[in-house]
């Protein structure tokens, strides 16, 4: 899960309301500089995104969307989920950037969390429940010709496709996650037995590109 997390009071800002306000005085200021943080927070969000942000509120380490009800000398938080918009936005653009001919390539498209398969990227898909606590993201064609297609052997794709969407993506959401692009080895995916019999004694490059989504 990606956090942004806001703590709209700092230590300087404290010190001067123990000098000059009272309990409730101080209560007040609190919640309305919260408030104004996380209206320009979800501003921003909205016009980077294009979408809004679900986020949950803590008021003194209690989640509650009552912000008067801070101490004093309470914290406000809320903090922000956009990793859910990150990967539906990658998926989208795999299956719209994908040269078509049979469909299988954009069929292909597989996301992982650890190395696990937890969705099919298909037109219109959904995205299940995040597990928590997943270090890592990764996207990942399962067809055997997805590197001849990354390095350009479709007219439809001829810079490629994974390379692609990865730039594309990390321009809109690098301050969310480190996206980068590479190549991996996809369990379970084997040369087949024409390509064996092509190159005997010299096994095919069997990793596979991929679009590689770390939580930042």
């Amino acid at each position: 899960m990606i956090t942004v997390r806001n703590d709209p009071i700092g230590r300087d800002l404290e010190l001067a309301l123990d000098a000059w306000l009272g309990p409730d005085a101080r209560s007040d200021l609190l919640v309305e500089v919260a408030r104004d943080v996380f209206t320009e927070t979800e501003a921003r969000n909205l016009a980077v995104l294009g979408q809004a942000v679900s986020f949950v509120t803590t008021v003194d380490g209690i989640v509650t969307a009552a912000l008067d009800r801070v101490r004093p000398d309470g914290v406000i938080t809320r903090s922000y989920d956009v990793m859910p918009i990150l990967l539906m936005e990658i998926g989208d653009l795999l299956w719209r950037h994908s040269p078509v001919k049979t469909g299988r390539y954009q069929r292909s498209h597989r996301l992982m969390a650890d190395s696990a398969e937890i969705a099919e990227v298909r037109e219109g898909w959904s995205l299940p429940s995040l597990p928590a606590g997943i270090r890592e993201f990764m996207f990942a064609p399962i067809v055997p010709y997805a590197r001849p297609i990354e390095e350009g052997w479709s007219s439809q794709a001829p810079d490629g496709v994974y390379q692609v969407v990865a730039t594309m993506a990390g321009a809109s959401y690098s301050g969310f996650a480190k996206i980068s692009f590479g190549y991996r080895e996809i369990p379970g995916l084997e040369e087949s037995r024409r390509e064996r019999h092509a190159r005997p004694g010299s096994p095919r490059d069997l990793r596979q590109p991929v679009i590689i989504i770390e939580p930042i």
